[in-house]
């Protein structure tokens, strides 16, 4: 009896019990960030990856090189080369720089195509809004714009895609709004 209980209850947790992703919202993201920076990645060995940073919206830090660590887990996200991409970070005293909000912290930017909409002519550059980054709440202070968006794997004539996406402009003035306001009073 107890040989058969034990080959069943190895049998039930030998499959894969990853679940999806919970949702977030983007005022939580950046609030529990450290730094928040736009980074260009450049190496990528094992677990870590090095960027240099760009740009700083949130935060400080000494060097315009940042290395993150990284699982291999299976909703952790997976950083390309190509792309200059927003980085929502804190720092683990051990580990060092890591995503602030599981899955969805390394958020890579794609060029975009202005279609008819002349409102979206600001918009250089985009998040698509496509899992992960649909996984987080984006609030009043975010807007969603269709636009073509391309993306430079794909094959010539075929990398062009309309989508949901959220401009890098309107990510970077949602961080600021949100690190500048007065903290309330609540007594």
């Amino acid at each position: 009896m107890k040989k058969t209980f034990l080959i069943a209850v190895l049998y039930i947790f030998s499959f894969n019990a990853s679940a999806k992703l919970g949702m977030d919202t983007f005022d939580e993201m950046v609030s529990r960030s450290e730094l928040i920076v736009s980074a260009i990645p450049f190496k990528i060995e094992s677990n870590k990856t090095t960027f240099t940073i760009k740009n700083i919206y949130k935060g400080t830090i000494k060097n315009k090189k940042i290395i993150i660590s990284h699982s291999r887990e299976i909703h952790d996200q997976r950083i390309q080369l190509t792309n200059v991409h927003i980085l929502f970070l804190y720092k683990e005293p051990k580990l060092g720089w890591q995503g602030s909000s599981y899955g969805r912290s390394y958020w890579p930017l794609v060029h975009t195509y202005h279609t008819k909409d002349i409102e979206n002519r600001s918009c250089i550059s985009a998040v698509p809004y496509v899992y992960p980054f649909n996984m987080v709440k984006l609030g009043s202070i975010l807007k969603l714009s269709s636009m073509a968006v391309h993306y430079p794997y794909f094959r010539p004539k075929k990398g062009e895609v309309e989508q949901m996406v959220i401009c890098s402009e309107e990510i970077i003035k949602a961080v600021k709004h949100l690190t500048t306001r007065p903290e309330v009073d609540n007594k």
